[in-house]
């Protein structure tokens, strides 16, 4: 039988309800992959000691027309064996004034623990998607006057505003105490993401690679470093992306990077039960425009009683 504890339902509730009132943002990446796990990696589910809350928000060139506001929040907990862990997420969009996007996924994730010091992670994510256009921030052909610009009302058929569908996501998360290794597959059932009914637009495959190591750290040191990777791919889309973890006592940092269109940055102060991190990414992409670059902030939270101490899980817990 499952335990939760009260403030962790009592806390979650009111962060869901402030989250669906206020947070808008656009298809979602985070420069902290791992403040944001379910999101990440479904296989992440219940992956913490403790019930979890994590909460993140990126904003994007923020004074351009072009911007985007990215706000994410998820609860998860895992089961008295700490076999199965159980989590839901949340996340809200936008991009510039013109298109939303709502998201609220359920995640289940199993542990298949191999020795003291390894285990694999098995994750599926359900999810459930609306996407809304503002139709009266769009402009068309038939709008404009050759004299006095757009002055007219549009014709142009437009048989949507939002669209709602499922999506499906599943991971593997392998760890021990050297190093962790991580697989996701977004969006593996494609679903058709069109405003219009006679023309399909299926939304692609993101594969998605994590990849890291303990290069230094043991059990007294006050210090440690933590590279890691991702690869990802989407249709014909790929990036790679490199960085490092550093860790002092209780505070972190972080550079990354990939190396083509932008690098970023990180701090963050972490505690046992809390962590609050900040990054901001600089653009050297032609194609990023004016943005002022990406500012972000998570923080975690982790309640409740304590289960079983997992020796493999030891190294990783300033990361999550």
């Amino acid at each position: 039988m499952l335990k939760l504890n009260k403030s962790v339902l009592i806390i979650a509730a009111l962060l869901f309800i402030g989250l669906a009132k206020t947070s808008l943002a656009q298809d979602p990446w985070f420069s902290q992959p791992f403040s944001t796990a379910m999101y990440q990696n479904p296989a992440l589910t219940g992956f913490a000691d403790y019930s979890r809350i994590q909460a993140g928000q990126r904003a994007q060139g923020i004074g351009s027309a072009g911007s985007f506001l990215t706000s994410y929040l998820g609860v998860d907990i895992n089961s008295k064996n700490n076999r199965w862990g159980f989590g839901l997420s949340t996340m809200y969009d936008l991009a510039g004034e013109t298109l939303s996007s709502f998201s609220q996924d359920f995640n289940l994730a199993y542990r298949i623990k191999f020795t003291e010091n390894a285990a694999l992670r098995i994750g599926l994510g359900i999810g459930f998607r609306s996407r809304m256009i503002n139709i009266d921030k769009l402009t068309f052909g038939d709008q404009i006057d050759s004299r006095y610009g757009f002055i007219y009302a549009s014709n142009e058929p437009f048989p949507a505003s939002s669209i709602n569908f499922i999506n499906f996501n599943t991971g593997l998360f392998f760890h021990n105490r050297i190093l962790f290794a991580g697989y996701t597959a977004h969006n593996w059932n494609e679903p058709d993401q069109s405003f219009f009914q006679t023309f399909e637009s299926r939304l692609p495959i993101r594969h998605s690679f994590q990849f890291g190591i303990n290069a230094f750290n043991s059990d007294n040191s006050k210090f440690s470093i933590k590279p890691s990777a991702q690869y990802r791919v989407q249709q014909n889309f790929s990036s790679l992306i490199l960085g490092s973890a550093f860790h002092y006592k209780a505070i972190s940092f972080g550079l990354y990077s990939n190396f083509e269109e932008y690098f970023g940055s990180s701090i963050g102060l972490i505690k046992k039960r809390f962590q609050i991190r900040y990054s901001y990414d600089f653009f050297t992409s032609r194609l990023t425009g004016n943005y002022s670059g990406a500012h972000e902030i998570t923080f975690g939270l982790q309640l409740g009683k304590g289960k079983e101490n997992r020796v493999e899980n030891k190294w990783l817990e300033p990361l999550f």
